[in-house]
């Protein structure tokens, strides 16, 4: 087996939202995550793994936005992820 190593850095701010009106505060949440992939995970970060995961990255944001935004208003539906539809994402994503 090849070793792989991973180190990953997390940092995130909560700040007041400018644009919320005054009777519904709320709050914008900023992530910002880096990632140190080494062996076998390097070469799959170049062989497009880092398209892959950004986005599902990205989906996994808009679900998480969606479910805070609906406070109150019950459980949002899951629907699961298509692996084509993921994959060709992440192709468009490389090519423009």
């Amino acid at each position: 087996m090849r070793a792989a190593r991973i180190e990953v850095r997390t940092a995130f701010s909560v700040a007041a939202d400018p644009e919320a009106p005054e009777d519904t505060p709320m709050s914008v949440v900023s992530l910002n995550s880096e990632a140190d992939l080494q062996g076998v995970l390097a070469d799959f970060a170049k062989t497009g793994g880092a398209a892959l995961a950004n986005v599902i990255m990205e989906d996994f944001a808009k679900r998480l936005a969606a479910e805070f935004s609906q406070e109150g208003a019950g459980a949002i539906p899951q629907a699961a992820i298509s692996a084509h539809k993921v994959v060709w994402r992440a192709i468009r994503a490389k090519l423009t």
